[in-house]
C-alpha cells in the first residue's frame, strides 16, 4: 500500500511539471494555464497573475511552490464499490485543481466519475459541474484531453490506470449551490458501473496557487 502511495505522489509531481506542455490549445484557453514565452533567449512560463518563471533552475523550484498535494481517497481494495466520494477540498488558494485517480489492479470494473461543487465542507448541498479529463492506460501513454459534461464519464476497465481530472475554481464558484456566495469547495463523486473490485485511490493536486509558500495551507476540509 505504501508503494502505491509513493507512486501516486511521484506521478502527481511529474504530471504537474509536465502539465503546461501537454494541454491542447482549447483546454489551455479555458483553464487559463501558463503559456510558454521566451525572455532573453530563455524559455519561461507566464502565469495568469503576470508571474513569469524560468522553466529550468530556480523557476522549476518556484513552480513546485504553486502546487499542493493532498490525499483524497486512500488506496484500498475495491475502492470504488457502490457510491464513493472523495474528501471535500478547498480551492480558495488555487485557480485550478487536478484529481488523480490511480489503480493498480482491476478486471472488468468501471466507475462513473462526476465533479461536484459543494456549498460547505459537509457538504449540505452539491451540484455536478463540467470538467476536463484524460485516461492513461498503457504505461505512460497519454490519452486525449476530453471535456466532460455535468453527467461525467465512465472509466475504462483494466489494470494500471491513471485518470487525470482538471477542475476550474471559477466553475466551482459559479455552480448553482455557490453562485450567490462563491464557495470554493469541490469533491469527486464515483458511482460503480460494472461491479468488479478495483484496487486504487485518489489524490488532489492544487494548481496555480495564488500565493507561493514553502508549506502551503491544507485543502482538506
Amino acid at each position: 500500500m505504501q508503494t502505491i502511495i509513493r507512486l501516486v505522489v511521484a506521478m502527481a509531481v511529474l504530471f504537474a511539471v509536465r502539465l503546461p506542455q501537454s494541454l491542447n490549445r482549447a483546454m489551455r484557453r479555458e483553464l487559463r494555464l501558463p503559456s510558454a514565452v521566451m525572455l532573453r533567449g530563455i524559455p519561461h512560463w507566464r502565469y495568469r497573475s503576470g508571474l513569469v518563471l524560468p522553466m529550468m533552475g530556480g523557476g522549476a523550484v518556484n513552480s513546485l511552490e504553486l502546487l499542493k498535494c493532498a490525499p483524497s481517497l486512500d488506496p484500498v481494495a475495491d475502492a470504488f464499490a457502490g457510491t464513493v466520494n472523495s474528501d471535500v477540498h478547498n480551492m480558495a488558494q488555487f485557480d485550478e485543481a487536478m484529481f488523480i485517480i490511480y489503480w493498480g489492479v482491476g478486471a472488468t470494473g468501471t466507475t462513473v466519475i462526476t465533479v461536484e461543487a459543494c456549498d460547505d465542507v459537509t457538504p449540505t448541498n452539491q451540484t455536478a459541474i463540467v470538467f476536463w479529463y484524460r485516461e492513461i492506460q498503457t504505461g505512460d501513454t497519454d490519452g486525449a484531453w476530453t471535456k466532460a459534461a455535468v453527467a461525467g464519464f465512465t472509466t475504462t476497465a483494466g489494470s494500471q490506470s491513471i485518470i487525470q481530472i482538471m477542475v476550474k475554481a471559477a466553475d466551482v464558484a459559479a455552480a448553482s449551490v455557490n453562485s450567490t456566495v462563491g464557495n470554493p469547495y469541490v469533491r469527486l463523486n464515483c458511482v460503480e458501473g460494472v461491479n468488479s473490485p478495483i484496487l486504487g485511490g485518489i489524490m488532489f493536486l492544487g494548481i496555480a496557487g495564488r500565493y507561493q509558500e514553502d508549506i502551503n495551507a491544507t485543502t482538506i476540509v
